[in-house]
């Protein structure tokens, strides 16, 4: 079970050699609940059910309370940032705005494949685009402790079907 980012090339597909776990993963993930639809109850009384073309909703994996000595801890806060697609657009070379982001853990960041028979959940690489990376320190004396560090995106794939 792991948590995979990787970056995506100049033309916005998966840079396989850029493919990394992340280490320590989060400590959870805040979704959106899966399918975003608005309800409409039209004037005879029948619903109408509305759903968008993509899903613009805000994802979040979220790392809390670790020690800025935890192992790797440092560096992680560090990979999160180039991830961020406004500081990815002001890199030299150039960088695409978008990433990749791919977990086993939770299915809520699969995608749906019909069998013919039954939907599944299919573990695969979802284009995203990382709008903000933040760390916040705790308060409190002694040793620094990060409250929180957070990543958030949103999709930004066209075979994304999960909402």
């Amino acid at each position: 079970m792991a948590f995979q980012i990787a970056e995506a090339d100049l033309n916005g597909q998966l840079d396989s050699g850029t493919i990394a776990t992340l280490s320590p993963g989060p400590t959870f993930v805040r979704y959106p609940e899966r399918f975003e639809h608005t309800l409409h109850v039209s004037v005879d009384g029948n619903p109408a059910i509305q759903a968008p073309m993509a899903d613009g909703r805000v994802r979040s994996w979220v790392w809390r309370r670790y020690r800025y000595d935890t192992p790797k801890y440092e560096g992680l806060y560090n990979q999160l940032l180039n991830l961020q697609y406004s500081l990815r657009l002001k890199a030299t070379p150039s960088k695409n705005e978008h990433v990749f982001v791919k977990e086993d853990v939770t299915e809520n960041l699969s995608k749906l494949n019909w069998t013919g028979s039954v939907w599944e959940h299919l573990t695969d690489w979802v284009r995203v685009k990382v709008t903000n990376v933040t760390q916040n320190v705790a308060e409190q004396g002694g040793k620094v402790i990060y409250e929180e560090t957070k990543m958030d995106f949103v999709i930004s794939d066209t075979n994304w079907n999960t909402f």
